[in-house]
């Protein structure tokens, strides 16, 4: 497996002055935050001090605070704002909105948004679906272990339409491929290759996926990202 053109096994400075990643569980080391840049932006041939500091101002962080004295969503925010500094090729984001809260998930998404460029490619792991699905295309589902699911928003949408009701579909209906009870009413999926191009509750669609992984293979055929 090769990334970015470099075998990431051999932990080359070339791979790794383009790669961040943001583990769930923080070990962020006795330091303070401007010791921290001082270290490691200079790993980051792109690193932009100035979109750093407009980071760490939207966030509201406390400066010159050593990094274990923050709390956990402190630390995110902090991370986050670094990573996202590094203009680096490839980010690794696994849970990052965990210990953020709503107003701070809101930010999240659109400092994200502004930084992503076309020359860069984000990889967010997460169980909080709802919280980053304005950002993510492709979709890739997995689950214990297999890769079920692998399409773009425009092929989800191409063949998928989303509705919430206040009756339950009739589990006969044409089309219908999944279906849950949700507050106020009833979520599904349907099959539907002249729906309008809408909202994908990424939710839904993982449960359904994981309920019928065939069903998808078989509507979709051969036309996953990886094809």
């Amino acid at each position: 497996m090769r990334a970015l053109q470099y075998d990431p096994a051999k932990r080359e400075p070339g791979l790794l002055s383009k790669l961040f990643v943001l583990p769930e569980e923080l070990n962020a080391p006795g330091i303070t935050d401007r010791e921290y840049v001082r270290a490691r932006a200079p790993l980051y041939p792109d690193f932009d001090y100035d979109r750093l500091e407009r980071y760490l101002q939207a966030f509201d962080l406390p400066r010159g605070s050593k990094l274990t004295k923050l709390s956990y969503g402190q630390k995110k925010k902090f991370l986050l704002s670094f990573g996202l500094a590094c203009n680096a090729s490839l980010l690794m984001l696994d849970e990052p909105t965990n210990g953020l809260d709503i107003p701070s998930k809101g930010l999240f998404r659109r400092l994200v948004a502004e930084a992503l460029t076309d020359r860069q490619i984000f990889i967010i792991s997460t169980h909080q679906v709802r919280d980053v699905d304005s950002l993510i295309d492709p979709i890739v589902i997995l689950h214990e272990g297999a890769v079920l699911f692998n399409y773009t928003l425009a092929q989800v949408t191409s063949q998928l339409r989303m509705s919430h009701s206040i009756a339950r579909p009739d589990d006969n209906a044409e089309g219908l491929l999944y279906s849950e009870p949700t507050v106020g009413g009833f979520s599904a999926v349907w099959k539907d290759k002249n729906a309008a191009d809408g909202r994908v509750d990424l939710e839904v669609l993982f449960k359904s996926v994981i309920a019928s992984p065939e069903t998808y293979s078989s509507l979709f055929g051969a036309e996953s990202v990886a094809s």
